[in-house]
């Protein structure tokens, strides 16, 4: 369930970031599950970080701070942008999740009970509005 529901997260912070705010950004900043996961591994499952990820923890920052400068007299983050970004923590914190139970479970028994978990959070993220595409495409074509 826990899986699940980070990779339920996951998915739905970052498709409404992407709705929010230009695929650049959302791509950098997805990136940044990379530069969280040795630190998320370390709050949660009491791993050690090396002084590289602090340091890559400073330069991705830098460069998220880059990016939100859109004039120099003002920084701010969008809302697009911040979503993506609770979105890369969210899929850190999988990754994490993912090499601590991996060890403990079948690979095909956890992949199955993460996936099923998702699924059957989607469902229930949709009971009240249905589901949906934007696009004019009918399904068939795609």
């Amino acid at each position: 369930m826990l899986l699940g529901g980070l990779m339920f997260v996951g998915y739905t912070l970052q498709t409404e970031g992407l709705a929010r705010t230009t695929a650049t950004n959302a791509g950098f900043i997805t990136g940044l599950y990379v530069v969280f996961t040795p630190l998320i591994a370390m709050a949660l499952f009491g791993h050690r970080a090396r002084g590289s990820a602090w340091v890559a923890v400073a330069i991705s920052f830098a460069g998220l701070t880059l990016l939100s400068i859109t004039d120099l007299g003002s920084f701010r983050l969008h809302a697009g942008d911040l979503l993506v970004l609770a979105g890369a923590a969210a899929w850190a914190g999988h990754i994490a999740t993912v090499g601590h139970y991996s060890t403990r479970f079948a690979p095909w028994a956890l992949s199955l009970a993460q996936m099923g978990a998702t699924a059957v959070f989607q469902l229930v993220a949709t009971l009240g509005v249905g589901l949906w595409h934007s696009m004019t495409t009918p399904l068939a074509y795609l």
